[in-house]
């Protein structure tokens, strides 16, 4: 479960990486989508069983989906896939199917929920949701490529577990937040990873409205968000900031960054990633430089030193996050971290005759640069800063 949050941490240094709040953002066009649908199937998972009917109202639980992507510049949809979705029972260690397959284009449901499954369960407590044979296609550039979406699985912790009764229809809001994240290498590849955390709803009307819950379910109405009453709770739940960044200087020869921690809880800080945004020089060259962001990765370590990762990939990232240890801070601790050495980024440039260039950017006064710190438990901050 520590390893599940932990990758969806991962994606949000990474994507933060790409979704800086740019000067100027090239013009986007509507994506080619494919098919969308939402089906119910057949037959359970194994080490599972199935949802049943009966008691004293038809359903007592529904799952709704909402989305606040952070994506790379040009990324027009995101759709999700899943062959089925159990949840956990808390007495007897038991995975219930809710028998649901399905597919829902994220980007179109910021602010927005959708349901997705609503079933009959047994009362009792129940603790996880798991989304499974996940995959996933993005939409970059008005093309559609396949995402990879690690394990294979979204799994979303229920805290504290849902308490499900036989006489009333309760919910659960997941917020998937997904990361979409450059992948590396000379083929434009992606990963999503999310970052889901559950809202519990003790009575499905206050989602729907006066609306009948069937109708709401198999014609897949889009509900807004805004003027419910979990939209608070959605707001807060989003808030996962736990240091903030107070300084930033960024010369040719190194940087340094100070931090404090305004938590009430010691942190482990691991990753600190210094982002470029590559400058418009020439349009017919941007087209095909991907992505746009270009960056460098540092690891934390324990007495708050950084050391430069060469070859940087995902893998490199999400191993540091999840199995290393960096510098812990105290509660309204400061620390300032402090790389001397030459500023450079490699980034790749596909040229129309196949070709490909790996060239290095040095550093330059008059773009944008982003400072991403990632650790644990669930540490995530950014700076943008301006280099006059």
């Amino acid at each position: 479960m520590k390893r599940a949050i932990s990758i969806a941490i991962a994606v949000i240094v990474i994507v933060a990486i790409s979704t800086i709040a740019y000067v100027e953002l090239m013009n986007m066009q509507g994506p080619t989508s494919p098919s969308s649908t939402s089906s119910q199937t057949s037959g359970t998972t194994s080490q599972t069983t199935t949802a049943t009917g009966g008691g004293q109202v038809s359903y007592n639980f529904a799952v709704f989906m909402t989305d606040p992507p952070i994506t790379p510049p040009n990324v027009t949809a995101i759709y999700l896939s899943y062959q089925n979705i159990l949840i956990h029972k808390e007495e007897g260690d038991n995975w219930i199917s809710l028998n649901q397959s399905g597919e829902l284009e994220l980007m179109g449901l910021v602010n927005f929920t959708q349901m997705i499954s609503l079933a009959k369960l047994p009362e009792g407590d129940y603790n996880l949701l798991r989304f499974i044979n996940a995959s996933a296609i993005v939409t970059y550039e008005n093309k559609n490529y396949t995402a990879k979406v690690p394990s294979g699985e979204v799994l979303v912790r229920i805290e504290p577990p849902l308490s499900l009764k036989a006489n009333a229809t309760a919910a659960l809001v997941v917020d998937l937040a997904p990361r979409i994240v450059f992948a590396g290498g000379n083929d434009t590849s992606f990963m999503l990873v999310p970052y889901a955390k559950a809202i519990q709803v003790s009575n499905v009307t206050e989602i729907i409205g006066n609306q009948k819950i069937e109708d709401v379910f198999k014609m897949h109405i889009k509900i807004s968000l805004r003027n419910t009453t979990i939209f608070p709770k959605l707001i807060t739940l989003r808030e996962f900031e736990k240091i903030e960044i107070l300084n930033v200087t960024i010369s040719s020869n190194g940087f340094n960054v100070t931090i404090k921690n305004i938590s009430n809880t010691t942190v482990d800080l691991k990753l600190l990633i210094l982002a470029a945004k590559i400058p418009l020089i020439s349009p017919t060259v941007i087209q095909n430089v991907f992505p746009d962001l270009m960056f460098m990765a540092f690891k934390i370590t324990q007495n708050g030193s950084l050391e430069l990762l060469s070859n940087v990939n995902s893998t490199i990232l999400l191993n540091i996050l999840i199995n290393g240890t960096g510098l812990n801070l105290q509660p309204n601790e400061t620390a300032t971290l402090s790389y001397h050495g030459q500023i450079q980024f490699n980034f790749v440039i596909k040229h129309e005759d196949g070709k490909v260039e790996t060239p290095i950017m040095e550093f330059q006064r008059g773009i944008v640069y982003v400072v991403t710190i990632l650790g644990d438990p669930e540490v995530y901050a950014r700076a943008i800063v301006l280099v006059k």
